[in-house]
């Protein structure tokens, strides 16, 4: 049994991953929607992740890339989580907040952000 994440990115072709902090593990994120119609992407996480695991997940797009770090929490037996919706079995807490890096071709230096 794996357990099923869903991210709804700004960028819904934006390349997603999300990456296990302890073995380095990196799962690629798939389209998917959610039951309500809303599209977004999903990961499979594996069955041998632990409960309160860590992760990054990274939205890579092409004017940007955006890292966030935090916990993953799994659905498991005699738990429930009210944020997760019925088709999840997982849910993500976001603990380490970063700016999104910006890309700009053909520009080199730092970016300010106004």
């Amino acid at each position: 049994m794996s357990y099923k994440l869903l991210i709804f990115p700004e960028v819904l072709n934006a390349k997603c991953t999300l990456q296990r902090m302890d073995d380095g593990l990196v799962i690629l994120g798939k389209p998917d929607v959610d039951p309500g119609g809303r599209k977004g992407q999903s990961f499979e996480i594996p069955d041998d992740t632990t409960n309160g695991h860590g992760a990054i997940i990274v939205v890579d797009t092409v004017e940007w890339t955006s890292e966030d770090r935090g916990i993953l929490y799994l659905r498991v037996a005699g738990f429930q989580f009210p944020w997760m919706h019925e088709s999840e079995t997982a849910a993500f807490r976001k603990d380490d907040y970063r700016a999104p890096t910006l890309k700009h071709k053909g520009r080199s230096g730092p970016v300010r952000l106004v």
